[in-house]
């Protein structure tokens, strides 16, 4: 400014300089209209999926027998896990029975000989049902354990766990996607309809993840059952068959300790060994 002769705080004043001026203002503030904009669509796109998660969690609150729905994710579950291992599109030497195995055995907690049914000529559908029924059969032998009343609530307590912590993390990753998605401008992309693509398609696997969720916790669960005598637990695990625990069960009622007072039973994360849920009831 001291080689152009101008003082200092002298004001700058030319038609260029004033032109460059208001572009870029005008540039400034479409962007920031835009982005307001966009904010609107945004916010339309997360409030129409809060509406359809907050409707599924009303109606599991609303009842207290959520089996059937259980019974219904479980089929579409599994429908699913064949189809990436099993199809009938593809040849039946290039089915991965084993890959199929290994997944029931380690998600879902169930060894089935798959190989074996297949070596009897089923078909798909036929295995479909063979497997959702001994499923459904791992889950009956812990009911006939720990009754009705106790496995309806736990089906409950684990499907809307499971919704309420992949719902928190779904929200997350919809902010990420909010707050990066504008960059997308400078690809010639329109921000607003890359959103909506990329949530909906969040959307569709956020509610498969709880579906599986569902499925695999409900199956892999192990329960425990503490006995309190004299305020002192007595923890048994129920095995199978429910042998021991009847065993466990008639030895503390005919001891000469005390009277059991409390029937507990505990879902333990047996990585943590922290309990995850306690059902009482007065015996």
């Amino acid at each position: 400014m001291q080689r152009l002769g101008m003082e200092h705080g002298e004001a700058i004043e030319h038609k260029m300089v004033n032109r460059a001026i208001e572009n870029a203002q005008k540039k400034v503030e479409g962007m920031n209209y835009d982005a307001r904009k966009n904010l609107l669509e945004y916010d339309n796109v997360a409030n129409d999926q809060r509406k359809v998660v907050y409707q599924l969690r009303d109606e599991l609150m609303s009842v207290d027998d959520v089996q059937d729905r259980f019974i219904s994710i479980r089929k579409s579950v599994v429908t699913a896990l064949l189809a990436d291992y099993i199809s009938t599109e593809t040849a039946e030497e290039e089915w991965n029975v084993e890959g199929l195995q290994n997944a029931l055995k380690s998600d879902y907690a169930a060894d089935f000989e798959l190989q074996k049914w297949l070596d009897e000529k089923i078909n798909i559908d036929e295995l479909e049902a063979k497997i959702i029924q001994n499923l459904s059969q791992i889950c009956a032998d812990k009911e006939n354990l720990v009754g009705s009343e106790q496995m309806r609530a736990f089906e409950k307590a684990v499907m809307l766990q499971t919704l309420d912590h992949y719902w928190k993390e779904h929200l997350a990753a919809m902010d990420y996607l909010r707050q990066s998605v504008n960059l997308r401008g400078y690809a010639q992309k329109n921000p607003a309809q890359e959103y909506k693509r990329e949530s909906f398609t969040m959307f569709e696997a956020f509610l498969d993840t709880i579906n599986v969720e569902i499925v695999m916790r409900l199956n892999k669960a192990s329960f425990w059952i503490i006995f309190w005598c004299n305020f002192s637990p007595i923890i048994c695990p129920i095995a199978a068959t429910g042998s021991r625990l009847r065993d466990n069960f008639q030895s503390i009622k005919t001891s000469n300790a005390t009277k059991v007072a409390i029937f507990k039973l505990t879902k333990i994360n047996h990585k943590t060994n922290k309990v995850l849920r306690n059902f009482s009831l007065v015996i």
